[in-house]
């Protein structure tokens, strides 16, 4: 009997599988503890494991030669675009300063011993130094201690003024690659090349890669004019950081036969869902616990399991990759034309374009004229219609207008771009 007739007799289905294969490790959940101020005391490692994390990922510690970044200034979070509410908006940004793990690599190891005493998921290391011999240091004391994984940090390694980018990476992953024996996974950094570099460290012998480390940013006091809390860039995160990342994790996932683990951005199960189905393996959750608290962790897993049920599905691994099957390269994308470029209506002055018709039938019979067969317009369910004419105001092609209190489009100026239906309020626009 199949998922949907079981569901239909009312038989209870068995719950679906959240357990992944990541880089040779074994998750009970794709979800990781990002590595961050959430991984840095042991008893984050037993919160993380309590609440129903696969996997954590410790704060990045830093050899002697980056010393400095073991202290960090305060204040050092701002949160920006707020809206005050717990579980905030899909708009913020948390903007924050936090380098390295604030403490010296002895006492890295001995979080990490803590840390497997305490909890029995899969414990992540994430290194960062400067010289390929730091680098094997820090990651060697770190199996020493019990890591099950190392996380390499090259989202900004240290190069020397005559190698290039992809050189200093090889040297680094080159030499920690060969001198330890658990999974190495490569965090990278947000950049144009970032999926050409997921590539070139897969072929160094990478395990896995991470996709990817925070943008910097920088926010400016106009009273004070100087930039805010500690004066210097910072890290930028949020809901909207997914969006740009989640595109590397599809172009990524098409070429690479090793595991992605998505960060950035997760708010919610539909956040890491979209991510998995893009192609991650795994998803890596931050700002969501320092924002909303660990129960965000147990959150997002029932989501995932209700979303799985939901859809006769047994695994969560069956889902990973699934939206690729459905995009499409550029010039195979269904295309109209731009709209009415042809037509005098373009050239003519704005206020005209812009006036409120008085004659409604006048105004329907000129719309009902589309500038190519079959194409897609807007059109305006009357009975929904407030008038309020947000719709007028955004319409770049001047094909809204009020009419006796009514939005009307013409559809020979209507282009068909879809931002009226997402700014309607009233749920009034409908696509023919």
């Amino acid at each position: 009997m199949s998922h949907r007739s079981n569901i239909e007799a009312g038989h209870q289905l068995m719950e679906p599988e959240l357990t992944v294969q990541f880089a040779g490790l074994k998750l009970r959940s794709p979800i990781i503890v990002a590595s961050g101020p959430c991984s840095h005391e042991p008893c984050q490692i037993e919160l993380a494991m309590s609440h129903g994390a696969g996997a954590v990922v410790l704060k990045t510690v830093v050899s002697d030669a980056y010393a400095y970044m073991r202290r960090w200034p305060r204040p050092r979070y701002k949160l920006l675009d707020w809206d005050g509410k717990v579980g905030g908006s899909k708009f913020f940004t948390l903007y924050s300063f936090e380098q390295g793990f604030p403490n010296t690599p002895h006492e890295y190891a001995k979080l990490i011993r803590a840390g497997k005493r305490l909890a029995s998921i899969p414990i992540i290391a994430s290194v960062f130094a400067k010289e390929p011999a730091e680098w094997v240091e820090l990651a060697q004391l770190c199996i020493d201690a019990g890591a099950d994984a190392i996380e390499v940090n090259v989202s900004s390694p240290h190069r020397p003024p005559e190698l290039t980018i992809e050189e200093a990476i090889a040297r680094i992953i080159r030499a920690v690659r060969d001198a330890i024996n658990v999974p190495m996974i490569v965090k990278l950094a947000p950049s144009p090349q970032v999926v050409t570099h997921a590539k070139f460290v897969e072929e160094l012998g990478a395990d896995a890669v991470t996709l990817c480390n925070r943008l910097q940013g920088l926010e400016v006091d106009i009273e004070t004019q100087r930039p805010i809390l500690h004066r210097w860039f910072a890290g930028v995160g949020g809901p909207w950081a997914k969006f740009y990342n989640m595109r590397w994790v599809a172009e990524a996932a098409s070429i690479l036969s090793i595991p992605i683990s998505a960060s950035g951005g997760v708010l919610n199960a539909e956040d890491a869902l979209q991510y998995i189905l893009a192609g991650a393996t795994t998803v890596q959750v931050l700002s969501a616990i320092i924002i909303n608290g660990w129960d965000v962790i147990r959150d997002i897993n029932d989501g995932l399991r209700h979303y799985l049920m939901r859809k006769g599905i047994a695994t969560v691994s069956q889902i990973c990759g699934r939206a690729l099957e459905h995009l499409v390269k550029p010039d195979e994308i269904e295309r109209w034309n731009g709209g009415p470029r042809a037509r005098d209506w373009m050239y003519e002055p704005r206020a005209e374009l812009k006036s409120v018709s008085t004659d409604a039938d006048a105004h329907l019979r000129n719309s009902s004229v589309q500038t190519e067969v079959g194409a897609p317009v807007a059109n305006v369910n009357i009975d929904r219609c407030t008038g309020c004419g947000r719709c007028v105001r955004v319409c770049q092609f001047y094909a809204m207008t009020i009419v006796d209190e009514k939005a009307r489009v013409d559809s020979t100026r209507c282009t068909g771009c879809g931002l009226c239906f997402d700014v309607c309020t009233s749920d009034a626009i409908v696509w023919h």
